[in-house]
């Protein structure tokens, strides 16, 4: 009788030792995941600057990045990637001017001229930090990625297989 009341006990111990484990490896896990850097970027377009001669009859694109993590992330560029091009392009027009840590819940913002090119065609645009970790935002649904991915890298075998055509 004695020995099955002490094995329940140690059971229901084992048990509550478990799911406590369980419980503070979870806290531990969304501590970690909320501790990091994590930039996340927005883009405004058909904007237009009032008052700011640099920008007279022009319509912009802004491109934010903002910190939503804890920790301070140094961006260091800008950019955009085009639609079924092997091409990126470099945004210039920064405020504040790069590179620019930024750290919790401030941000850094390029402008884009709308009347430089055909912003239709940008397939998202990202920004890279200090030790090389890219954060972007995609501005084409999935399946049109996918079929620019898949253009780009059947058009650089195509290209190769004229050039060692003719030579």
């Amino acid at each position: 009788m004695a020995s099955d009341n002490m094995a329940i006990i140690g059971l229901l111990i084992a048990i509550y030792g478990a799911l406590l484990a369980t419980v503070n490896s979870v806290v531990q896990v969304i501590a970690h995941r909320k501790d990091r850097a994590d930039v996340v970027l927005k883009v405004r377009p058909n904007m237009s600057a009032l008052n700011d001669p640099r920008y007279a009859n022009m319509k912009l694109t802004l491109v934010t990045a903002i910190n939503r993590g804890k920790r301070p992330v140094t961006i260091c560029g800008f950019s955009s990637k085009l639609l079924d091009s092997r091409d990126e392009y470099l945004l210039g027009d920064i405020r504040p001017t790069l590179p620019h840590e930024i750290t919790e819940s401030q941000s850094i913002t390029a402008f884009v001229n709308e009347g430089g090119g055909d912003l239709s065609q940008i397939e998202y645009y990202y920004v890279w930090d200090s030790v090389g970790r890219n954060f972007r935002i995609s501005l084409v649904p999935w399946y049109r990625r996918l079929a620019s991915q898949f253009r780009r890298k059947f058009a650089h075998v195509d290209r190769i297989k004229k050039h060692s055509a003719k030579a």
